[in-house]
């Protein structure tokens, strides 16, 4: 896997959990996770319409683009009140969503001083290996079927 997919498949993971619990704080869980269920689509489109990078050059370009919906989101999901039975692991997840960010912010600025050995270090290092089990640890939480999911879930 290339780091560029690896980015976009940390960033997918993030983003579409981080969409699905701001759906919308209906009056259940299971309420709350279909409407989760269906906004992960949007949030995977938006990514899905950046280009992935193919070398180590384009990866700072990408890092803004991908980061700047990030933080667009982020900013939206700050505001919700979702269900108090999920909002531990809402918490969680915005935490994550921060951590997700400095992870990209990191990778373009080692992309962009030219340090192939802290691209792949971050693109396949361990951080984003917890993270996406945490992920999909919070997507079971919640009872989430498509979103905090990698596709070979």
């Amino acid at each position: 896997m290339t780091p560029g997919t690896r980015l976009a498949l940390l960033l997918t993971l993030l983003l579409t959990a981080a969409f699905a619990l701001a759906a919308c704080g209906g009056d259940s869980k299971e309420d709350f996770a279909n409407d989760a269920d269906e906004i992960c689509k949007e949030g995977e489109d938006k990514l899905d319409d950046v280009d992935r990078p193919s070398s180590t050059d384009e990866i700072p370009e990408y890092a803004d683009e991908t980061i700047e919906i990030a933080e667009d989101t982020k900013g939206e999901l700050e505001d919700l009140d979702p269900p108090s039975e999920v909002e531990d692991d809402w918490n969680k997840y915005l935490d994550n969503v921060d951590e997700g960010i400095e992870l990209i912010e990191d990778l373009g600025a080692a992309a962009e001083r030219g340090d192939e050995e802290a691209v792949q270090e971050l693109a396949q290092g361990d951080a984003s290996d917890e993270l996406e089990e945490e992920n999909e640890e919070i997507a079971d939480e919640i009872g989430l079927e498509q979103c905090g999911r990698s596709d070979d879930s």
